[in-house]
């Protein structure tokens, strides 16, 4: 089985080992493993050192022998489809490229975007090249416009927001990497604006729009401002009792078309389980 992936601009830096980690959720032992035996290929040429630097743009092919058959894939949750592009209304517990991609397409396709295993909703899947450049290009101007929400703890925030900040590594937990807002000079920043969408005791229902598209960007800023997601196993332990599942939802993708230019908003057919969100 060959996953292909694309760096982004947000990823510009990040090592090779580092990536791999990210992206195929496996222990850093095992993509020693998967590199000495030349099983990543970097822009078309085999690479076993995991400390390469990456540039944004780079294709890396990951060669892997077939584990379980795919389940995730339910060709029902593609909302929109054209001959370069399509959406993908991901379930909570897929880890996206190693379970989804492949089931969707063995073709090569790549995520333009990814969203964590533990978050539902949209992403974005190039069917070839060209279209994939044309959407990193959107992306890196920010002209995709991201729409997620998500049920915080708390009910104060204020009714709207706009948050800039650095973000790092942090210590594991659980041997699962985490963020934290950082005064790191070297570290990325990310940028997060929200608007509340109504309030109930206790918690809130936010409208998240991240600007930059860190990972756990959204998961880190609000346990920072102290309105952690609810059902958050990683960045709020405690208070994952208050829901089964991590409650945040890629609601909808805004867009230029990638040919004609033409304004394109596309909306998540919400899971039975995240009625919860609606109005």
């Amino acid at each position: 089985m060959t996953t292909v992936f694309s760096v982004n601009s947000e990823e510009r830096g990040m090592a090779l080992d580092d990536f791999l980690v990210k992206h195929l959720s496996l222990s850093k032992k095992n993509v020693k493993k998967l590199l000495d035996q030349a099983g990543c290929l970097v822009n078309g040429r085999a690479e076993r050192m995991g400390k390469r630097p990456l540039f944004a743009g780079d294709k890396i092919e990951v060669q892997q022998q077939e584990g379980e058959k795919q389940k995730a894939f339910d060709p029902t949750r593609i909302i929109y489809e054209e001959e370069g592009f399509l959406l993908y209304d991901k379930p909570v517990g897929i880890t996206v490229d190693q379970e989804l991609l492949q089931a969707i397409s063995p073709k090569g396709w790549s995520l333009i975007h990814r969203l964590d295993r533990e978050t539902s909703g949209l992403l974005l899947i190039a069917k070839n090249e060209a279209t994939r450049q044309i959407f990193q290009n959107l992306f890196e101007k920010k002209m995709v416009k991201k729409r997620y929400l998500a049920w915080i703890e708390g009910t104060n925030i204020p009714p709207t927001g706009h948050l800039l900040t650095r973000i790092g590594k942090d210590t594991p937990l659980g041997g699962r990497p985490r963020y934290k807002v950082t005064n790191n000079p070297t570290d990325q920043t990310a940028e997060t604006e929200w608007e509340v969408v109504k309030k109930e005791p206790h918690k809130t229902l936010l409208a998240l729009y991240p600007i930059t598209g860190r990972t756990h960007q959204l998961r880190v800023h609000m346990a920072h401002l102290g309105y952690p997601i609810l059902g958050d196993s990683l960045y709020h332990p405690k208070g994952t009792a208050s829901s089964s599942r991590l409650l945040l939802h890629a609601e909808s993708l805004s867009f230029p078309h990638p040919f004609t230019g033409r304004p394109l908003s596309l909306y998540s057919r919400l899971e039975k389980e995240l009625t919860i969100f609606r109005s």
